[in-house]
């Protein structure tokens, strides 16, 4: 909540007293761009120019939520690139923490690489993101261990 004061000064040169009103100025952070180039370090080591590009891409097209929404194919028609393609860029951005699946069609901008917006909502998907990696890396654990038939 803005806080007004009043006070009086008294000008040096005059010696006449003013009175002004102090206001406290909230500042705000709404829809800026905050990028973290040290959190893409990992995936800039390992990709390729074009899966640089495509990761552009889907920053330009993910919605406020850090949400980008779309097929293999559906992506691979919008960029000029094969379904293939598509999906090894993905599995890379997946596996340097770059982008984790929400569902079929659906993944998730890391927020701490880039975000658009408040940081009230960036902390909301901040949260989400996590989640959805932690889950992700359990079942991938899951799928490794070898059940043994005695």
């Amino acid at each position: 909540m803005p806080l007004n004061i009043t006070k009086d000064y008294i000008d040096p040169k005059t010696g006449e007293l003013k009175t002004f009103v102090l206001k406290e100025q909230e500042v705000k952070d709404y829809n800026f761009y905050k990028y973290w180039p040290k959190n893409l370090v990992g995936f800039k080591k390992v990709a390729t120019l074009n899966e640089r590009d495509f990761l552009d891409w889907l920053i330009e097209n993910s919605n406020r939520d850090n949400l980008i929404l779309g097929t293999y194919q559906s992506m691979a028609k919008d960029t000029k690139h094969s379904s293939r393609f598509i999906e090894k860029a993905i599995h890379k951005m997946e596996d340097t923490d770059v982008i984790v699946k929400v569902q079929n069609g659906a993944y998730l901008l890391n927020p701490n690489v880039l975000f658009k917006g408040s940081t009230r909502r960036r902390i909301k998907v901040s949260i989400q993101y996590k989640e959805l990696r932690e889950k992700q890396q359990y079942y991938h654990q899951r799928s490794k261990i070898k059940i043994i038939d005695k």
